[in-house]
C-alpha cells in the first residue's frame, strides 16, 4: 500500500510539472486554450504540438484507415496522434498503440479505450481511477467499452481489433492512465 501511495504522488508531481511545461510552452501562442480547455469537444487532429516524425506518423494513419488499420501514437504531451477516425457500420478495424515514451510504464502508459455510445466519458474515466488507480478497465466495466489495447508501456505497442457498430454515430475513445483523458487525451469515431 504504501509503495503505492509513493507511485501515486510521483505520478501526480509527474503530472503537475509536466503541465507547468506545457504552460510555459503555449506562453507563445494560442495553445494554452488547447491545454485548459480539456472539457470541451475537441474532433481534430491535434498538430500544434507535434514533431515533424508525429506529423509524418499521422499521414500514415490516414492512409492505413483506408486499409482497416489505423495506427496511433501516445504522446507524452497526452494526446493522440489521430483524433478523429471513420468507418463503416459493421467494418472489422484494428487500431495498433504505439507508445515511443522514455518514461517508466507507472508513469507514462497509455491506452486506447472505445466506449460505447451511451456511456459518458468523464463519468467512465473517474470510475476507472477510482477502482484501478493505474487506468486498467476493471472487469465490472468492460460492459461500457466496445474495445481496449490494455495499457502500453513506452517503447512498446499493442493492437485490437473490432467490429465498428451497426449504428451511426460518434463514439468516444479515450486514454485512462490516471490525468489523460482530462488532459484532453480523446477521439472520436466516426460511424456513417
Amino acid at each position: 500500500m504504501l509503495k503505492n501511495k509513493k507511485i501515486l504522488k510521483f505520478a501526480f508531481l509527474f503530472l503537475i510539472g509536466l503541465s507547468g511545461s506545457v504552460g510555459l510552452l503555449a506562453c507563445g501562442g494560442n495553445n494554452a486554450d488547447d491545454v485548459n480547455n480539456s472539457e470541451a469537444t475537441n474532433n481534430t487532429t491535434q498538430t500544434d504540438n507535434m514533431t515533424e516524425s508525429d506529423k509524418m506518423a499521422e499521414d500514415t494513419n490516414k492512409e492505413s484507415d483506408e486499409k482497416g488499420v489505423v495506427e496511433i501514437e501516445g504522446l507524452d504531451s497526452l494526446r493522440f496522434t489521430v483524433t478523429e477516425i471513420t468507418a463503416k457500420p459493421g467494418e472489422k478495424i484494428t487500431v495498433k498503440l504505439l507508445n515511443n515514451s522514455s518514461f517508466p510504464a507507472n508513469v507514462m502508459s497509455h491506452n486506447f479505450v472505445l466506449l460505447k455510445k451511451s456511456t459518458d466519458p468523464a463519468a467512465f474515466n473517474e470510475a476507472v481511477f477510482g477502482e484501478s488507480q493505474q487506468g486498467s478497465i476493471p472487469e465490472s466495466m468492460t460492459d461500457q467499452v466496445i474495445a481496449d489495447t490494455g495499457l502500453v508501456a513506452g517503447g512498446e505497442s499493442k493492437s485490437v481489433t473490432f467490429r465498428v457498430p451497426n449504428e451511426p454515430g460518434d463514439y468516444i475513445y479515450i486514454c485512462t492512465f490516471p490525468g489523460h483523458f482530462s488532459a484532453g487525451m480523446k477521439g472520436t469515431l466516426t460511424v456513417n
